[in-house]
């Protein structure tokens, strides 16, 4: 055979031919680096609620106001009086109030409020605590209005101190104040403790212990102070202002219960006066010193007279209590006095080991003064129609038409 021939020149390429087969998965990868932990958020605004620590806003305080328990959104806002805590109530809050408060803190640009920031009692047993700090449960002002330059939230239109009907802890105001804060603090202007009720002091009478609801009525007696109770109630209004005006207090004045106890003697009970009278010891009252309910001193009278003392009235003159010796009722076994008042006693006799009373038909001056010497009192008058002017007797009426010598031994 002879000798191969060169080779040809490449052919065209073929045809695509068909996709292949996919291949196997390859090995699972390594688990990543984890990302950055995220920033915290602030606890939302319940009675649980707490500060945080981060990104807060600014503290600020001056002797009556301060900012506490501060987290992102603002600070609780508290106000000081009567020497004690409490926080502001968010209902009606003003618009100028919040730049008002921060101004007055030190903070050159404002502010904002939070009406419902909330904050206060976990349980009826006690304040929650922030950070080891208690929150006051006392809601000083509600109805706050400033107009922005004030020096204190309590020198703001606001409805009177602790008047806060409707207004609970998660109702009190927050504020956040915004720029740097100075030295620059205001004062505040009006008072920061309740106004007392006026003390006064006579040759008879005298108001003492004094708070914003009254003052314990104190009244002189044989020499001797002694205060006025109220054991069967209150004493009225119209028996606090002729006390009122029998000292100078032209508007006279209320009375109540709760004043500071007192002690020692307690003179008086049970005054009843009209309004008329010139003093408290011509009103109708129990006999002086007769004062059973009364003893540990817990039902004192209290008066609050209003405006400023003047000019004390010449002391208005009565008829001295001293029917049955000053005492509610006297007995010698066989005649007795009872149901004493200011002006009489009734006179009963026994007869019949039964007592009754006397008519007073025909009965006496003369029959007066033995009834009263046989209960060892000195003397003694008639007082006609006692039945009608106090407590009515009941029983048999054992006598009528009495006359004595005034020399009988007893009735």
């Amino acid at each position: 055979a002879g000798e191969g021939g060169q080779t040809g020149t490449t052919g065209k390429r073929g045809a695509k031919g068909p996709t292949g087969r996919q291949g196997r998965h390859g090995e699972k990868g390594g688990v990543g680096k984890g990302g950055f932990l995220g920033q915290a958020g602030f606890t939302g605004l319940s009675d649980e609620w707490s500060a945080t620590r981060t990104s807060k806003c600014p503290e600020g305080e001056t002797s009556t106001m301060r900012l506490r328990h501060c987290n992102m959104q603002g600070c609780r806002l508290e106000t000081k009086f009567a020497n004690e805590w409490g926080s502001v109530c968010g209902k009606d809050w003003g618009p100028n109030n919040a730049e008002a408060v921060c101004s007055a803190l030190g903070f050159s640009e404002g502010g904002r409020g939070i009406p419902d920031f909330g904050g206060g009692y976990t349980s009826p047993a006690g304040h929650m605590l922030v950070d080891g700090d208690p929150l006051p449960s006392q809601v000083w002002l509600s109805q706050v209005q400033c107009a922005g330059t004030e020096g204190d939230v309590g020198d703001c239109a606001h409805a009177p101190w602790g008047e806060t009907v409707g207004c609970a802890q998660p109702d009190v105001v927050g504020i956040c104040c915004w720029g740097a804060g100075g030295d620059t603090k205001k004062v505040r202007q009006g008072p920061s403790d309740f106004t007392p009720c006026p003390s006064a002091k006579t040759s008879w009478l005298r108001l003492s212990a004094c708070t914003r609801f009254g003052c314990r009525l104190d009244v002189k007696h044989d020499g001797e102070w002694g205060s006025v109770c109220a054991s069967t109630g209150a004493m009225a209004h119209a028996s606090a202002g002729v006390v009122c005006r029998s000292m100078g207090f032209g508007a006279g004045g209320v009375a109540g219960k709760g004043g500071a106890d007192g002690n020692g003697r307690v003179w008086l009970d049970n005054v009843k006066c009209s309004g008329e009278e010139g003093g408290i010891d011509l009103c109708a009252h129990d006999p002086w010193g007769y004062a059973e309910g009364c003893v540990a001193h817990d039902k004192d009278v209290a008066v609050c007279c209003t405006g400023s003392q003047g000019v004390v009235p010449a002391r208005a003159l009565g008829r001295a209590f001293a029917c049955a010796g000053g005492k509610r009722e006297a007995s010698s076994g066989a005649t007795k006095l009872v149901d004493c008042t200011r002006d009489a006693c009734r006179l009963e006799v026994k007869h019949e080991e039964k007592w009754g009373t006397v008519c007073d038909a025909g009965f006496g001056d003369v029959a007066a003064r033995v009834a009263c010497r046989s209960l060892g009192l000195a003397g003694g008058a008639t007082v006609k129609n006692f039945g009608s002017l106090a407590t009515p007797g009941y029983g048999p009426i054992w006598m009528s038409n009495t006359g004595c010598s005034g020399l009988e031994g007893w009735v």
